[in-house]
């Protein structure tokens, strides 16, 4: 016989599930709400949001500083970089994502299977950010102490429509930024 788990209150009656089959159930919920959110926060090519912006708001607020040729040559080298980088780990999340529907189409759902596009989709995230960071760090160690901050305050700007709530000299850089 198999071991039933009850819910009860919050006004619903008694209901019992098997362990396997809730498990199944929630792995599968959950699954569903993360593919959701993830999809909906999906960026493509010419895309916005933080992923595409980190880069484009970069490559932005390094146009208003006033570098030296050669740092400005390193800086859009490491951008560019990332940005080629990027795209290919894009265009792999977006075959993995593929995969992901087509398994949630099958009846029932494979949740082993379910569950490694997930862990795959995941990792390939994890690569992008990473890309973005090292274009970012790449940068930062190529500027000065004050352009930094002037990119900073250009950021800060563009995200929270000036220095309010942050400390410092204040955010003295115009639009659009990092």
């Amino acid at each position: 016989m198999r071991e039933r788990v009850g819910f009860s209150g919050a006004g619903f009656s008694k209901v019992g599930f098997s362990r396997k089959g809730f498990g199944a159930a929630v792995a599968l919920a959950v699954g569903l709400g993360w593919l959701l959110a993830v999809s909906a926060g999906a960026h493509g090519p010419g895309g916005c949001g933080p992923r595409a912006g980190m880069l484009g708001g970069l490559e932005h607020g390094i146009a208003k500083l006033a570098l030296a040729p050669d740092t400005l040559q390193t800086v859009n080298a490491a951008i560019d970089q990332a940005r080629s980088q990027e795209q290919t780990l894009r265009a792999q999340i977006e075959s993995e994502r593929e995969k992901m529907h087509a398994l949630l189409d099958e009846t029932p759902p494979p949740l082993d299977q379910v569950l490694a596009e997930a862990d795959a989709i995941g990792s390939l995230e994890t690569q992008a950010k990473k890309t973005a960071l090292q274009a970012l760090v790449t940068v930062r160690q190529q500027l000065t102490t004050e352009q930094w901050q002037e990119l900073q305050a250009q950021r800060r700007e563009r995200w929270h429509g000036g220095s309010r709530g942050t400390s410092g000299s204040g955010g003295t850089g115009g639009t659009g930024g990092v």
